[in-house]
């Protein structure tokens, strides 16, 4: 990557020092030389460059801790009338339906619970 302006007062979003800007118009931003650049942004008051990485953010964003192990997407819950509660992966969810052992009233949350 490389940014391009000379001297003056504006040497930061170069992304280099005052001295180096007082030099040559081109600079080669070594920072960046291992890394995926996705995108970037360049104005007189600032440089933004958005990387690649190595998780999506939304990788493990929905994931419940139960009982029976890890699951994803939706969580469903109710109550048993022993007051405890039983959490269901979607799967489970899909099974208990099929079987007619969901209660009426069932809970669904994106929510990690």
């Amino acid at each position: 990557m490389y940014s391009l302006g000379k001297g003056e007062d504006i040497f930061r979003p170069l992304g280099i020092s005052k001295e180096l800007s007082l030099i040559d118009t081109y600079h080669e931003i070594i920072a960046f030389n291992d890394l995926d650049i996705i995108d970037f942004s360049a104005s007189k008051d600032h440089s933004i460059v958005i990387m690649a990485g190595e998780d999506k953010p939304t990788d493990n964003l929905y994931v419940h801790k139960l009982p029976g192990g890890d699951a994803t997407g939706l969580i469903h819950f109710y109550k048993n009338d022993d007051d405890s509660w039983t959490f269901l992966s979607e799967a489970q969810y899909d099974e208990g339906v099929k079987a007619g052992t969901i209660p009426d009233v069932c809970f669904a949350t994106k929510h990690p619970i």
